[in-house]
């Protein structure tokens, strides 16, 4: 792997994570939330309609959130 790949792959977040975040020196803070695999999984296990399916993607990742 080169220098720039190895650079990359240490900045790119994973697919799947729900990490907390604050910003020093200011009043914030906050949480983010990525999604990946296992969403597709969940949504790819049942053939919703895409309005269901977008809803149920909302629905997962506002559950992260708060988790």
């Amino acid at each position: 792997m080169t220098d720039h790949a190895q650079d990359h792959a240490a900045s790119t977040p994973a697919d799947d994570l729900a990490a907390a975040f604050q910003i020093e020196g200011w009043p914030v803070r906050g949480r983010i939330v990525r999604l990946g695999p296992t969403i597709d999984a969940i949504l790819s296990a049942h053939d919703y309609p895409e309005p269901v399916a977008a809803l149920l993607g909302e629905a997962c990742a506002l559950a992260a959130l708060v988790g």
